[in-house]
């Protein structure tokens, strides 16, 4: 229908085309280099995506690295792509005009997290968390780009102790004899240890753990925030090897607690967790908050409880006036 000469800069051939009026058309495009090389791509000229859709997804959600750190191992190898640069391929190469964005929320019934988890939060399938601002880019991005962006969500699941204002009762499927259908899609389970904040304030979370060989999973350590269906990642936890199971090795972290009781988990999507027959099936801590005049004052009473066949973990918190 039409050719000319392109323009080229920097190794990139440019060629200004304005395609006809007619809506919803597709045109080939073939461009031949001077030594007789050619490659083809084509057009949609179509003013919405719905007409002719071919649809990708995007999986990660985490921020993009920040600048000049390409390399760095401190960062997974996809993290020094901005989303930006995922749009323009998907776009150019793939031709993609609609994007499902895949398992992308923090809860069914908060879509979005707020507070300190706007920017990451957990994620139920994997070791993994995602950031509002990373989302926010892909779909102002992809809506430059007249590209479709399409949320996700499980109509049929939701996540362990979500929120029963939101996601009534009787909305849940019940076996046969009146109980609740469950099933564990994720393929894992936690450690779960219960802290009495009394009146709140900074407390020293130690946690002892004790294995023969190295963890090869990442756990995630998450503490509700005393609110139902609200969670907080703290972080990422990997146990290496102590060498024996008596043999510990121990971890700390500083939280703000609000006044009340909280739980702390340590999540894993990879291994079941075995209980001894000593510990009872919510281990607990407790701890209570010191005069003014006191520095820290240790817990009287310590969790323990067996991740999978291998590891031990068990842990005291000490209160800070």
């Amino acid at each position: 229908m039409a050719s000319g000469d392109a323009t080229v800069t920097n190794g990139k051939a440019t060629w200004a085309y304005t395609t006809p009026s007619e809506n919803n058309q597709g045109y080939l495009v073939t461009a031949t280099g001077g030594d007789g090389t050619h490659a083809e791509t084509a057009i949609d000229a179509s003013t919405s995506w719905t007409r002719f859709p071919r649809m990708g997804f995007l999986s990660h959600f985490k921020p993009a690295a920040p600048e000049g750190t390409d390399g760095h191992t401190t960062y997974e190898a996809f993290l020094f792509q901005k989303p930006q640069d995922y749009i323009d391929k998907l776009s150019r190469d793939y031709h993609i005009n609609a994007l499902q964005y895949y398992d992308w929320q923090y809860r069914h019934e908060q879509p979005v997290a707020t507070g300190d988890l706007e920017n990451k939060w957990p994620l139920w399938y994997q070791n993994t968390y995602a950031s509002k601002k990373t989302i926010t880019d892909y779909v102002t991005d992809a809506k430059n780009a007249n590209m479709g962006s399409l949320a996700y969500s499980m109509a049929y699941s939701a996540n362990d102790g979500y929120d029963t204002n939101t996601i009534k009762d009787d909305w849940r499927l019940r076996e046969d004899n009146g109980s609740y259908w469950v099933h564990d899609l994720a393929g894992g389970s936690a450690v779960t240890f219960t802290i009495d904040a009394g009146q709140g304030g900074t407390f020293t979370f130690t946690t002892l753990y004790a294995r023969q060989d190295s963890d090869p999973a990442s756990h995630q350590m998450i503490l509700d925030v005393g609110k139902t269906g609200q969670q907080k990642l703290i972080k990422y936890v990997h146990f290496d090897a102590t060498g024996s199971d008596y043999t510990w090795k121990d971890m700390t972290e500083t939280l703000e607690l609000t006044p009340g009781t909280h739980t702390i988990s340590f999540w894993s999507l990879t291994t079941r967790i075995t209980r001894p027959s000593t510990s009872t099936a919510s281990p607990s801590v407790s701890s209570t908050r010191t005069p003014s005049s006191s520095r820290t004052r240790r817990s009287r009473r310590t969790a323990r409880t067996t991740w999978s066949s291998a590891t031990t973990v068990a842990c005291s918190t000490t209160s800070s006036s």
